[in-house]
C-alpha cells in the first residue's frame, strides 16, 4: 500500500516553506 510518511513529509514540507516565505516577507 502507500507509505503515509511520504504524505507527511510532504505536507511538513510545505507547511516549513510557507512559514519561511512569510517570515521573509515581514522582514
Amino acid at each position: 500500500g502507500d507509505s503515509p510518511q511520504i504524505l507527511a513529509w510532504l505536507i511538513i514540507a510545505e507547511t516549513m516553506a510557507y512559514f519561511f516565505t512569510s517570515t521573509a516577507q515581514c522582514m
